[in-house]
């Protein structure tokens, strides 16, 4: 019968230096890890300070009743009122509201409605967000969201030693500004767009059939002039 010995290995001893050193950086690892903020995946301070924010604005002008107490709007109030739209330059997101107090009356609304109307703004109603207007008078309200970006780059310290390759606080900023200053309404950046974008597809096919059948045909200076105000016999 035959017997097989295993040798014993024998671990040779570790230096004491040594043994000193790695219990030292152990320790000095262990401190620094403990001082540092845990990476939670959540946005800190700064990320959220990075991003764009969307503010409502509302502003107001007060269409007087006339001096002859007459209900048509006279030049001069027509004059004020398109002062106010051109001057903050009111236009595509925009939302108008009209406070009439109750004594406005409906053929003077009417005007300032049909007024409103002949420039392309949308009319969204009554609306009494202040004090009442005087009677005879109106208080027009414009609505609006403006999109406030961060200034970007931002090459501040960091307020972490993160060595995990995390992406940095600020990182992506520019091209998140880039991205919110293209929407052409930054109440979409909030609430989103009701619009049917398959529906926009098929007005936006049709017109291009309409256009190339009207071509083929010879007759397209029809649809041209419906887009671009043209008529016979316009150069």
């Amino acid at each position: 019968m035959t017997f097989f010995m295993e040798k014993a290995m024998t671990v040779p001893p570790i230096p004491r230096g040594a043994l000193i050193r790695a219990v030292m950086l152990c320790a000095v690892m262990g401190h620094v890890s403990a001082c540092l903020p845990a990476h939670s995946g959540m946005a800190t301070p700064a990320e959220v300070a990075a991003r764009p924010g969307v503010t409502l604005v509302r502003l107001t002008h007060d269409i007087t009743g006339e001096a002859d107490g007459s209900e048509t709007l006279s030049e001069a109030t027509q004059a004020a009122l398109q002062h106010f739209l051109t001057s903050q330059r009111v236009g595509y997101g925009d939302v108008l509201y009209l406070d009439t107090g109750g004594g406005l009356p409906i053929a003077r609304q009417a005007m300032i409605l049909e007024f409103l109307a002949d420039r392309g703004i949308r009319y969204g109603g009554p609306g009494t967000y202040g004090p009442a207007p005087e009677t005879g008078a109106a208080r027009l309200y414009v609505e609006r969201y403006r999109l406030d970006t961060p200034a970007c780059p931002n090459w501040q310290a960091e307020l972490s030693a993160e060595r995990s390759n995390n992406e940095s606080a600020h990182f992506g900023c520019a091209t998140t500004v880039t991205l919110a200053r293209m929407t052409a309404n930054p109440h979409h950046l909030v609430a989103g767009t009701a619009t049917d974008s398959a529906a926009v597809d098929v007005r936006a096919a049709r017109a291009i059939t309409t256009l190339q059948q009207e071509l083929s045909g010879g007759n397209g200076g029809s649809f041209l002039s419906s887009l671009f105000g043209g008529g016979p016999g316009r150069r």
